[in-house]
């Protein structure tokens, strides 16, 4: 099943354009203007099964994701994104990034980031767990850039846009071929471009220990030192072997509060803050306030007021867009 929706600010009153432009985006990003600069632009979707295309054209404007705005758009997936026009500058926690028009950017969505940025870019969500198989046991890091003029770059860059233009066009059973390959020429790109992040931990193991957190991520005992007598292994090769995700203690910090922020933000949920804040292994409050303020900017009560409905992950963007598809 494919669709398109085409929306544009063209049409939209000048006095509330502004205001247009920021609610849709707004289930995934924060869209803000830089210096005095008025927010426009026009972006297409297209929905293949599975998979979102976008051609999005715009002016300069400031894009911030924030873990509270992940977590409630729930998109499980990984972001291709070809500048086609202009330039893209991206900050995390961990650094900051320059791109420009050729280069190509695969983001993981489930990391923060802000962006400011102008002109065109064509991008393709990509189902993590698709990807995660097709790349086996190969650590993919949270952000890649692939530069223009490199040959498998180019190669990349024309399958992109040709995947874009024909994608709703496809017979239903030429669907998953042209995707496959896609993330056949991904994995090929990835794997032999010098990007791969060293190993430091049998991959099998490592997803033990972290099939092993999940079930265990309500339990207060939960700790390095439980993971190191469980698995036999020193603290050190623990640490190294999760460096990437800022270390292991980092990881189940943050799976906590992702629960916790999403057991307050549903609507069914009667319980107190301090009740869920027990249940996922804060045994103290104050240490809890201030950990989740940290991580979503705001306090457990502010979430709490913020309280969504369930979420279906990536058709969501489809479906949010065709709210706006008819004012425009």
């Amino acid at each position: 099943m494919s669709e398109e929706i085409f929306i544009t600010t063209a049409s939209i009153d000048p006095y509330i354009r502004d205001d247009f432009y920021r609610s849709l985006f707004s289930t995934f990003l924060d869209v803000s203007p830089v210096e005095q600069n008025p927010l426009y632009g026009s972006i297409r979707i297209r929905s293949v099964n599975d998979w979102t295309l976008t051609n999005w054209q715009f002016g300069i404007q400031r894009c911030d994701r924030r873990q509270n705005l992940i977590l409630q758009s729930d998109i499980e997936a990984y972001l291709l994104i070809l500048i086609v026009k202009g330039h893209f500058h991206r900050t995390t926690q961990k650094n900051s990034v320059r791109v420009e028009a050729g280069d190509l950017l695969l983001i993981n969505t489930a990391q923060a980031d802000s962006c400011i940025s102008s002109g065109e870019n064509t991008a393709i969500y990509i189902p993590r767990a698709l990807l995660e198989k097709k790349l086996g046991n190969y650590r993919l890091p949270d952000e890649t850039i692939f530069r223009a003029k490199q040959p498998m770059t180019q190669l990349l860059t024309d399958y992109v846009l040709s995947l874009f233009n024909v994608s709703v066009d496809l017979h239903e059973e030429e669907v998953d071929s042209a995707f496959d390959a896609l993330l056949s020429l991904l994995a090929v790109r990835l794997k032999n471009g010098n990007v791969q992040t060293k190993q430091e931990i049998n991959p099998v193991l490592k997803h033990r220990i972290l099939q092993f957190i999940d079930l265990n991520i309500k339990n207060p005992e939960l700790c390095i030192e439980s993971l190191m007598c469980r698995f036999n292994i020193s603290r050190a090769h623990l640490y190294r072997a999760f460096e990437a995700e800022s270390g292991i203690a980092t990881i189940i910090r943050d799976k906590r509060l992702d629960l916790a922020y999403y057991q307050l933000t549903r609507q069914t949920s009667s319980k107190t803050i301090a009740d869920i804040a027990q249940e996922y292994g804060f045994s103290n409050f104050n240490q809890f306030l201030r950990a989740f303020r940290l991580r979503f900017g705001m306090s457990p009560s502010e979430a709490k007021d913020q309280s969504v409905g369930e979420h279906s992950g990536v058709l969501d963007l489809t479906q949010h867009f065709m709210n706006f598809s008819d004012s425009t």
